[in-house]
């Protein structure tokens, strides 16, 4: 019995419908690499086979890449937590 969790064949598929119920024309769900997925630079479908954390690095370097005003926002928000108390 295969009880593996493969996001492409049982995660994505729930998202792609609820996408098609909200919306007329709703944005499609991309794959980023093996089990990371991306829909619109804003929402990700993660798992923590390898490694969470390196994970969730690499859909926040998505997320930020190519945006200047998330980057300033982040980097605001990094500054102010080296920031002393």
């Amino acid at each position: 019995m295969d009880t593996e969790l493969r996001m492409k064949d049982k995660i994505v598929p729930l998202f792609e419908d609820e996408l098609a119920r909200r919306y007329a024309v709703p944005p499609a769900v991309l794959k980023m690499e093996r089990e990371l997925f991306e829909i619109g630079q804003r929402l990700f479908i993660i798992n923590a086979k390898d490694s969470v954390i390196a994970n969730i690095e690499k859909v926040l370097q998505r997320y930020f890449r190519g945006n200047h005003e998330r980057r300033a926002v982040f980097a605001g928000l990094m500054a102010e937590m080296d920031a002393p108390v």
